[in-house]
């Protein structure tokens, strides 16, 4: 705790040398330029289509259906476009802050460090959200009391318009729902449940000395953003940028299913699938996520291998099967 703590300091610190520079930098555009997709070739919605645009330093989505949008409901394709126009727009962004430290990423989720600020903080709809992932909750306050930013960034909630929530909690519908207290009352019974992981050393199936290669299944909450993710990363020397990791999920009956609070179940879809990461090697570090929700989920089972091929498709390493499971 104490070295997240430390660490959550250290960025602090380096976000108050950098920010005074981005301004420097930062190109002079329109806000037109601005909300403009990197990408319209396919016909994918800009920022402003998308109702995204900065204010005091922030991120701010106009409304939580607008949010709920952009996570739930977007193509893959999409939402990496949308990423990318974010990283343009005029605020100083926690991942821009951790990229200089990225052994202290307290977030470890490129979606979540891209649209908190600097101060953990993003404005969804009419409400301002402040994440603090190393004790897992979420404090919320109205836009009306921004003048009281400075409490909500020092989390204090002896202010009486600051509210905490925890990150398993689905807090954006608790707190338009007028839900203070936490409780699910009539919006519905269902609890969201406490992240999960399953993590192996793959044997690595090459003659050359190298590290082991890691594959992790997890779910991951964080108040406002929830996800279902497996990835697979190695650093071997003979690594050829062509070689790749494929993951798949079990089709047996029950073993690739989750369901979101008040939804209903699901199947990961598709079941197999090559993972890759803008502007990474797909051998290096690939995953794939079946499943983002603005809601926690409820229960899932989740079991998967993950496969290493070589750029000739020659399956060179397996993985155990990973598995997370709760209330199935």
């Amino acid at each position: 705790m104490k070295n997240s703590i430390y660490a959550a300091s250290v960025l602090a610190l380096i976000a108050g040398v950098i920010i005074g520079c981005k301004k420097n930098t930062i190109k002079q555009e329109t806000e037109a330029t601005k909300s403009t997709s990197v990408n319209n070739t396919n016909n994918q919605r800009t920022l402003t289509e998308l109702n995204v645009t900065t204010a005091n330093n922030m991120l701010v989505f106009k409304t939580s259906a607008d949010y709920v949008n952009i996570v739930e409901n977007q193509l893959v394709d999409e939402r990496n476009v949308f990423l990318n126009d974010v990283k343009n727009m005029d605020f100083l962004s926690y991942a821009e802050v951790v990229a200089l430290q990225p052994n202290n990423d307290v977030i470890k989720d490129e979606f979540v460090s891209q649209i908190l600020n600097k101060d953990f903080v993003v404005q969804i709809g009419n409400y301002l959200y402040k994440l603090n992932k190393v004790t897992e909750y979420v404090y919320v306050l109205p836009v009306a009391n921004i003048a009281m930013y400075a409490d909500l960034v020092n989390e204090n909630t002896a202010n009486p318009n600051i509210k905490r929530y925890t990150t398993e909690q689905s807090v954006i519908e608790l707190v338009e729902n007028g839900n203070a207290g936490g409780k699910l009352a009539s919006i519905c019974v269902e609890t969201g449940v406490g992240q999960r992981s399953d993590f192996t050393n793959m044997p690595n199936g090459i003659s050359s000395a190298g590290t082991p290669i890691t594959a992790t299944l997890r779910h991951s909450k964080f108040g406002i953003y929830f996800d279902i993710v497996i990835d697979a990363s190695q650093s071997f020397l003979t690594t050829n940028q062509n070689d790749y990791f494929s993951f798949e999920f079990n089709s047996g009956a029950g073993l690739a299913v989750y369901k979101r609070r008040c939804n209903s179940l699901s199947n990961v879809s598709p079941l197999t699938s090559p993972g890759t990461v803008a502007g990474q090697t797909p051998a290096v570090y690939s995953k794939y996520k079946p499943s983002q929700t603005a809601g926690n989920y409820s229960k899932y089972r989740l079991n998967a291998v993950v496969k290493y091929y070589n750029a000739a498709n020659v399956l060179v390493s397996t993985s155990r099967n990973l598995e997370i499971r709760v209330n199935l």
